[in-house]
């Protein structure tokens, strides 16, 4: 066949062939392709070639590989993502070679057999949007004899709902109910004609009505030492029976429990009017693991861990009653810390739990685990500070953690869960249990106290240390839907879907929560008030609040703010496509404004550095042009898109994309001079070992040693990179290891890596001291000096102005004891160029006392320059931080 896809991929031995064929009702093919990877291999594009007799195009492509992943897709107008339906899995069957599948539009369903891929005209979907209305999608035009053939039938007695249809749209209806108390949202309904196969009706926005919102605070378990009571929303159910267990269950090798079936004793809920399920179970059942059935007028049911479960066992495979009080550390004394005055006053660090402690070099026992950051006199091989010490000695404020609720992609159960050779790893952007720390983290993840004990005294210990929490959360998507923990109770409600029926993908993962409908709202709101009143934590950093309705933030900051008035709340803003979150409902930059949270200056962060995953520079890494915008950013971006600097995250890098160091390797072109490597999804893309990989490269090539380190052009980039950060208005972020030069070896998306790539060296420390005390110079500089942390704009506009931005150089002066500062006159110099160059200075008969130079940063003076020369010599590629006199 002339059009055989695929024979020049990588691999070697044996080749498999797929006849891969796809159906779309309207059969308009043009620009839509396929999009396939598998393990080792980076995605690519593989193009339709004909269309056979009965309208499927068809590809045939051969590939070294007998499992892929592939998402059928359509480009236009050069965006590639134009649209795309759900990823889906083809598999091989063992022993063969070649393999034959059908797929049908919207379809997540793989197809084996022709025979099973219906394509006759049917309705598409069927779904109930308001108490009185449905709206329909059917698979071809709709004439004017199907709209007066449709009908709605009861799915039980085949009883006809008296409707009338309105066509809308070539193949979409809207549907009216003549009669609304003839519609039960417990019933199942199909809607059909004489021409279209009939669908099944789905309760999507009709649940937003208020009769089933539910206000109460109780959802979940509450648990006495004497009674249990058991309450669910699950408003379509048709009934809901409380499973209780005498134990975790049996799992297979994968960490799963597949059978639910052994339950010690079953009880019926009874349903309120708004669709709670309750039940009261008499006793103690501290430690008792329990489930609910969920069955539904059409015969389905499903057996599912309580999305308001606060307690988990191993792999979050069942729900346990918990005793919270039972969970508190000793000396657990959460109202005691000190209140901070406003969020400016932060200087937060990007950490994830178990990068901070696995490596040897770390001076920690409870390696990867909560455990470690209650470690003290921890101290690294070479004898310096290591653990939470560490993090005290830098300065910084807050530690922000990477997701720590329960998430699905880490097997607790597995040796490579601890200390293994190979162990399984995570970021944790997969939430499975919202409401649970996650397992693979605690010393016992078979002991569902274990966890939420162990987070505590990871709160505790920061709080003891003068530093606060603020937790990761990942309020956009979850993992899957079929195992989520949200669509086997409520099929169709708590995520976002187009008229088809098709969940929305702009997450990249495959759905989206539906954050505007009120009880996933309400969700959301239960969730992080009781991460903030159980465990204390201090903050919440929002992954994809693009994707977060404003309202729900809106709420979310005044309920926070109600419970702690100095709580951190901000997040990601990124304009997500392909959602049908309207444009104007979603958080972006300038949605933000006088909302009380906070939002990630991306404009900042390029301008400061350039792309995140390629060579491209900015200010720091060597671009010229980006003056005006540092400007900007220096003032916290009062003047384009935050009404007060508090609004402003500023920063350089994060746990994705390239991190600093070797972001700045690859602005210079120096990736493969360092032998860094070429990575995906947690492999060599070449294959091979990446310990020997690792071990081969030389990522610090030619940095020298001591002090001379801080004469090496990459460390100065990266030093003048965060004290941009560092000396600007509004709130600085640092991603952890960036005070020791820390590298992933190249690799920009280390979500699965191993703990060879993601771990922090300890060792570096030593190596790299002159950097570590510079960034804690920096970190004193703007505790020390509230010049540096004004909190509104009218302070800002009051006593910062710009007085250059042009040539390579940014300067600014802060005057008249800015916020009651005990330094009268600060002036800051960026100096991007690779040569020393000659800065003016505001005019001053005095002196002025540099505090920071390209050797030192503190608020001790290093040097003294004449203030009636009107100038200084700055250093190429360095900071300057002056001031004229104090009080």
């Amino acid at each position: 066949m002339d059009w055989l896809e695929g024979a020049d991929q990588p691999g070697t031995g044996m080749r498999y062939k797929y006849n891969i064929h796809y159906f779309r009702y309207d059969q308009q093919l043009e620009g839509w392709n396929l999009w396939i990877w598998y393990d080792h291999q980076e995605g690519r594009s593989y193009p339709f070639r004909a269309v056979d007799g009965k309208g499927f195009a068809v590809a045939v492509i051969e590939l070294p590989e007998p499992r892929i992943e592939l998402i059928t897709r359509w480009s236009m107008n050069g965006n590639d993502w134009a649209d795309q339906e759900a990823a889906r899995r083809v598999v091989i069957p063992e022993g063969g070679q070649e393999v034959s599948i059908w797929l049908v539009q919207d379809d997540r369903q793989v197809y084996y057999d022709p025979a099973e891929a219906d394509v006759s005209p049917k309705f598409r979907s069927a779904l109930a949007d308001a108490a009185d209305s449905l709206i329909a999608v059917a698979s071809e035009y709709i004439t004017d004899e199907d709209v007066k053939t449709v009908q709605l039938l009861d799915g039980a007695t085949k009883e006809n709902v008296p409707v009338t249809a309105v066509r809308t749209g070539d193949c979409s209806l809207t549907i009216k109910i003549l009669n609304r108390e003839q519609f039960d949202v417990t019933r199942t309904y199909l809607l059909k004609s004489s021409y279209f196969s009939p669908a099944k009706v789905t309760m999507r926005h009709i649940l937003e009505q208020p009769e089933f919102y539910y206000e109460g605070r109780d959802l979940g378990v509450t648990y006495t030492s004497y009674e249990s009571e058991f309450k669910l929303w699950a408003p379509t159910a048709a009934k809901v029976s409380l499973l209780l267990y005498d134990d975790a269950g049996i799992y297979n090798t994968d960490g799963i429990v597949p059978d639910h079936n052994d339950m010690r004793s079953t009880v019926l809920m009874r349903r309120s009017s708004c669709g709670v399920w309750s039940a009261l179970v008499r006793g103690n059942l501290a430690g008792q693991c329990y489930m609910y059935k969920v069955d539904f007028a059409d015969g389905s049911s499903h057996t599912a861990v309580d999305p308001y479960a606060k307690a988990v066992t191993a792999n979050g495979q069942r729900s346990v009653v918990i005793d919270l009080a039972a969970s508190n550390p000793a000396g657990w004394l959460p109202g005691e810390k000190s209140l901070m005055m406003q969020p400016t006053d932060a200087v937060i660090y990007e950490l994830h739990v178990r990068d901070f402690s696995v490596d040897d070099h770390a001076g920690l026992e409870n390696k990867g685990k909560f455990k470690a950051f209650t470690e003290l006199g921890a101290t690294t091989s070479d004898g310096l500070m290591s653990g939470i010490e560490h993090l005290k000695e830098l300065g910084i404020t807050h530690v922000q953690l990477l997701p720590c609720s329960d998430y699905a992609t880490v097997n607790e159960l597995s040796d490579e869960a601890g200390n293994g050779m190979n162990p399984e790893y995570n970021w944790g952007y997969d939430p499975q249990n919202y409401n649970v720390p996650e397992g693979s983290y605690s010393s016992n993840p078979c002991d569902p106290v274990s966890r939420i004990r162990e987070f505590k005294e990871l709160v505790q210990a920061l709080h003891d240390q003068g530093m606060r929490v603020v937790l990761d959360v990942v309020y956009n998507h979850t993992f899957s839907t079929d195992d989520g923990p949200f669509d086997k109770i409520v099929p169709g409600y708590y995520y976002r879907t187009v008229d088809t029926g098709r969940y929305t993908n702009a997450t990249g993962v495959g759905n989206e929560l539906a954050s505007e409908r009120p009880m996933v709202r309400k969700y959301i709101l239960d969730s992080v008030r009781y991460w903030a009143e159980e465990f204390q934590v201090d903050g919440f950093r929002l992954d994809l609040m693009g994707l977060i309705d404003i309202d729900t933030m809106a709420e979310v900051t005044r309920m926070l703010h109600e419970i702690n008035p100095g709580i951190l709340i901000y997040g990601e803003p990124w304009d997500m496509g392909g959602t049908t979150l309207p444009h104007e409902k979603k958080t972006l930059k300038g949605s933000q404004r006088h909302r009380g949270f906070g939002v990630f200056n991306d404009n900042f962060r390029i301008a400061i550095k350039g792309d995140s995953d390629g060579g491209h520079r900015g200010f720091a890494t060597g671009e010229p042009g980006t003056e005006g915008d540092i400007a900007a950013g220096v003032k916290g971006s009062i003047d384009t898109f935050t009404h007060s600097p508090a609004e402003s995250i500023n920063y350089v890098t994060a746990h994705d994309n390239y991190i600093l160091w070797d972001k700045v390797i690859a602005a210079r072109g120096l990736l493969h001079e360092m032998g860094m490597l070429e990575m995906r999804d947690g492999t060599l893309r070449s294959g091979g070992s990446i310990e020997e990989a690792v071990n081969q490269a030389e990522p610090y090539k030619g940095v020298g040693e001591g002090a001379d380190v801080l004469h090496d052009e990459s460390v100065r980039r990266t030093l003048l990179a965060n004290a941009i950060v560092l000396t600007s208005q509004g709130i600085p972020m640092i991603h952890a290891g960036d005070e020791m030069l820390r590298t992933k070896f190249g690799d920009h998306n280390s979500y699965k890596s191993p703990d060879v790539i993601n771990r922090i060296r300890w060792r570096n420390k030593h190596r790299f001291r002159y950097v570590f005390d510079y960034y804690k110079g920096l970190i004193r500089l703007r505790q020390d000096h509230p010049a540096f942390r004004l909190s509104t704009r009218e302070a800002v506009n009051e006593h910062l102005q710009i007085l250059r931005a042009e040539g390579n150089v940014v300067s600014f002066q802060i005057d008249n004891h800015a916020c009651k500062d005990a330094w009268n006159c600060i002036v800051v110099i960026y100096n991007a160029n690779s040569e020393a160059c000659e800065v003016s200075l505001p005019p001053n008969n005095g002196q002025w006392r540099v505090v920071v130079n390209d050797t030192a940063a503190g608020t001790a003076v290093l040097e003294v320059v004449d203030g009636r020369e009107g100038r200084v010599r700055v250093p190429g590629i360095s900071v300057m931080v002056m001031y004229d006199r104090e009080n």
